[in-house]
């Protein structure tokens, strides 16, 4: 899928969730709009690895949106996966790694991973 289609596909799947309460606590839409921008201005991330991990927030998205369903956490379990696999695979990506790093364990908690 084209990092162009796929990028506005993503932001308007995250903008469907609801934002978190309390305003000073990040929730997942919060940490998947970070993640998204992130991915989004790393010159250094390929195009395709770019693509694969806007696909793996799209699963994330979906995922949230029924989270406490134990098949939603195992396919959000899957997509945070894949991500680290991303992360190893493009290691001249540092932005996406450190976003990675800061990012991926909050997302794993709000799933209760």
């Amino acid at each position: 899928m084209n990092p162009d289609t796929i990028r506005d596909t993503v932001k308007d799947l995250i903008n469907e969730l609801p934002a978190s309460p309390p305003p000073e606590q990040e929730g997942i839409r919060e940490l998947l709009e970070q993640l998204q921008r992130r991915i989004e201005a790393d010159e250094n991330l390929p195009t395709e690895s770019e693509a694969e991990a806007l696909s793996q927030i799209k699963v994330l998205v979906e995922a949230a949106k029924n989270a406490g369903i134990e098949e939603h956490r195992s396919i959000a379990f899957s997509a945070l996966q894949r991500l680290r696999g991303i992360v190893k695979e493009a290691p001249k990506a540092h932005n996406f790694q450190e976003a990675c790093e800061e990012i991926l364990p909050q997302i794993s908690t709000v799933f209760g991973l």
